[in-house]
């Protein structure tokens, strides 16, 4: 008997790679779900967990709750949710998840307007650096820009029809209870604060693909590739990444046209966008002279008048002012941090600014500035410390050794 899409994919030698594949990464992670199972814990016992978790897969996987974890907003007031899944469902999800990308043309995700989450097809590159690149280059061709992302769009995805999609494209059923259970994921919501956030996020039970999961990104995916199809057919240039998009065009007339297509075709799918307004609305539409956000940067002219993704003077002051915090040692001590650990920390976080904006035409003045905040930052507590006078006489070997010098 030939053996089913699922028997074929959660083979022992397939989880064993997925994880080889998720451990470097996940190595540095110190978070967990509901379980309390680190991945450096599940590391430990590695191949007696893959086991257990093969042995469950053939038998009937039931994925676990969510741990949510409220992320501040930029307002300060308000949150964000994303859920971390245990480690054993982040293998199968991300096993799912590989399977999927490796069969995009099936599902009929690629197409030139798409770049987040799908593999390289056949001259066309995906992922953050090509999407970047694509942008620019229809700017510069097309100067009037329209720019929007679709209203709570993860917590909104119809599950049934997100696997229906799926399974009807694939054209095997045998997937449909693991898909499922992954599209059926909830947030344990058993704290009083967690329930407040998510109800005021508009987060249903029932509705809607969370944020955190590997599987998400590939969802949305398969969930847009018809509004991507309309986009594309009615001859816009469109540049989407998950839900964040961008469409260039010659003049305001024709972006108002786009906006409202944009959002009849959405409508069908349903999905809103948010209402067409002012700078640092969701939804503009800016001239040839302006900057408008994609990727989380710039797209703005040059004095030469060419177009390039960058990242913005405010943000890079936001930036600093976030790293420059990390030399209050009131703070550090009472959240348990000491000088063991204080080196990880700026890495860390420097790390992590470098390489969110690493996509960005002049993300070298940030590796720059924060090459230089780091030695400022351990200056200024050493200087605290033993006095400016001690400081400035130490060596020149024993300034490099203590990271004083750029």
């Amino acid at each position: 008997m030939t053996a089913s899409a699922l028997q074929r994919l959660i083979t022992p030698t397939n989880l064993r790679s997925t994880w080889e594949a998720f451990w470097p990464h996940a190595r540095k992670q110190h978070s967990c779900g509901v379980d309390g199972v680190t991945p450096a814990e599940f590391h430990e016992r590695a191949t007696r967990n893959l086991a257990k978790l093969h042995d469950e897969l053939r038998i009937g996987y039931r994925f676990s709750l969510l741990r949510a974890h409220p992320i501040p907003k930029k307002d300060g007031k308000t949150f964000r949710i994303i859920c971390v899944p245990t480690v054993r469902d982040r293998i199968v999800q991300r096993l799912l998840a590989k399977h999927l990308t490796d069969v995009s043309e099936k599902l009929g995700i690629i197409n030139k307007a798409s770049f987040g989450f799908i593999r390289n097809s056949e001259g066309c590159r995906r992922g953050v650096v090509p999407a970047r690149d694509y942008a620019i280059q229809l700017r510069n061709l097309h100067r009037w820009a329209y720019k929007s992302d679709i209203s709570s769009f993860f917590d909104r995805i119809p599950r049934d029809e997100l696997v229906g999609q799926t399974i009807s494209a694939l054209r095997t059923r045998s997937l449909k209870c693991l898909l499922a259970g992954a599209a059926n994921c909830e947030i344990d919501d058993n704290e009083p604060s967690i329930r407040r956030i998510a109800h005021k996020n508009g987060i249903q039970k029932g509705l809607g693909v969370r944020q955190g999961m590997p599987l998400s990104p590939i969802f949305s995916n398969v969930i847009l590739k018809s509004f991507d199809e309309a986009m594309v057919g009615q001859g816009y240039n469109l540049v989407r990444y998950a839900d964040d998009f961008l469409v260039l065009a010659d003049s305001e007339k024709q972006c108002l046209e786009i906006d409202d297509f944009a959002r009849s075709t959405l409508r069908k799918l349903h999905f809103d966008l948010p209402p067409l307004g002012p700078e640092h609305s969701k939804t503009r539409i800016v001239g040839p002279e302006s900057e408008i956000e994609f990727l989380g940067l710039a797209l703005a002219p040059t004095r030469n008048g060419a177009y390039e993704l960058l990242i913005t003077p405010q943000q890079l002051e936001n930036i600093k002012q976030s790293v420059a915090a990390l030399n209050d040692v009131e703070r550090l001590v009472s959240a348990g941090i000491d000088i063991t650990n204080f080196g990880k920390l700026v890495d860390d976080k420097i790390g992590g600014y470098a390489a969110a904006y690493d996509v960005a035409t002049n993300s070298a003045v940030l590796r720059s500035l924060l090459t230089k905040m780091r030695a400022e930052i351990l200056g200024s507590i050493f200087r605290r410390a033993f006095g400016d006078d001690k400081v400035r006489a130490l060596p020149s070997r024993y300034r490099k050794f203590f990271s004083l010098e750029v």
